[in-house]
């Protein structure tokens, strides 16, 4: 289930996608894609399920110069809970959600936070480059 997060300032906004995995029971008979970023998003998110004997033909990505003016951030949670607060463009509060293992979030407006509710193990990951801690605002 995809949930998109829109401002409360600009309605038109998105600040935030969260995708809550869907456990489906049986075999997987064939490849299943979920789209979760539009296309003009600086990250992209597709979730894949490929069945057994799936075969992907080598290739490459190639280049192409592109212009990056604000930063993506995508969490997958690998195990655990975490509650994820997600602020406006004003930094008012909008919404607080949790998410547990399997669900994935990608921040794309306004601020975050976390709260981890039960040991949890996340992988992260945004478009750089990063410039360090002194270089985040809130």
């Amino acid at each position: 289930m995809i949930k998109n997060i829109y401002s409360l300032k600009n309605p038109r906004k998105i600040l935030n996608i969260i995708y809550h995995q869907e456990i489906k029971k049986g075999a997987l008979t064939k490849v299943e894609r979920t789209t979760i970023t539009e296309s003009k998003n600086y990250l992209q998110a597709m979730h894949i399920k490929l069945p057994t004997g799936t075969e992907i033909a080598p290739h490459k990505h190639i280049i192409i110069k592109r212009k990056t003016t604000r930063t993506h951030e995508g969490l997958i949670v690998l195990e655990g809970s975490i509650e994820l607060t997600i602020f406006d463009i004003d930094k008012k509060l909008v919404r607080k959600e949790i998410l547990t293992k399997g669900d994935f979030t990608i921040l794309i407006n306004g601020g975050h936070s976390l709260k981890v509710l039960k040991h949890a193990s996340v992988f992260e990951f945004k478009n750089g480059p990063y410039l360090g801690k002194d270089k985040i605002n809130f």
